[in-house]
């Protein structure tokens, strides 16, 4: 009897630090694309929330109203950046969006796809160039962008994985445009549209915000020379 008391000591032992030993083990990654500034886990912008007020020099709120929402609070000199999978805003987000522009603000709106409203008013399309080419199948597991800016170094390249860069803009009819980053497709990723008195920044690479991709390298500099091109003014990030 007094064996068999030992033995279930023993296993009980043995269970509670196993209990231990999985409660104590790292906690696994959360691997979705959530693009939220509070989110720490790969794929969410922790570290660009933490960089940008260094960058604009400017105080930066977050925001989880919609663009019509802000509409009454927003000032003429108040940037507006925009972090998003796709971009298809409604009718009346768009109007917010482009008289707020034309009224002297400065726009910054990162998404792989953009469509509906926004983009046939400033009419533009993106598209995806991971499948494209004679040699598709052969493409090597890393993208490269680089800015194509005469103020810019256009010969410094910043590493990516091709997986989460490959979307461009295959079409702009928008004469006020001009290309501030290529791929290495030679493909437009990053635009700068007047419209007014203000700017649009539109570009199609929003995975370069992320976490693991900011802390890589020295690729916390290719965003936050991008984002340089916010004027030093108050921002609004809305996440909506």
């Amino acid at each position: 009897m007094k064996k068999d008391w030992k033995y279930i000591m023993y296993i009980g032992l043995l269970a509670g630090l196993l209990l231990i030993l999985v409660l104590s083990k790292n906690k696994q990654y959360d691997w979705r694309v959530t693009l939220a500034h509070e989110d720490k886990n790969p794929y969410g912008t922790y570290a660009l929330n933490e960089l940008l007020p260094g960058v604009i020099k400017s105080d930066v709120k977050n925001s989880y109203q919609t663009l019509y929402e802000l509409k009454d609070t927003l000032q003429a000199w108040k940037n507006i950046l925009i972090l998003s999978s796709s971009f298809s805003p409604g009718k009346e987000d768009t109007e917010t969006l482009l008289t707020h522009a034309e009224a002297g603000a400065t726009l910054f709106i990162s998404a792989n796809d953009f469509y509906g409203s926004f983009a046939d008013t400033l009419g533009l399309s993106t598209s995806d160039s991971f499948f494209e080419g004679e040699n598709k199948f052969e493409q090597i597991d890393s993208a490269f962008l680089h800015f194509v800016s005469p103020a810019m170094d256009s010969t410094r390249q910043f590493q990516f994985k091709r997986g989460n860069i490959h979307s461009y803009f295959s079409k702009l009819d928008s004469a006020e445009a001009t290309v501030i980053v290529t791929n290495d497709f030679h493909q437009p990723v990053t635009l700068r549209i007047s419209k007014g008195k203000g700017a649009i920044i539109l570009n199609s690479t929003p995975m370069v915000f992320t976490n693991i991709h900011l802390l890589n390298a020295e690729n916390h500099e290719f965003a936050s020379t991008l984002l340089s091109y916010l004027p030093q003014r108050n921002t609004y990030w809305t996440e909506y």
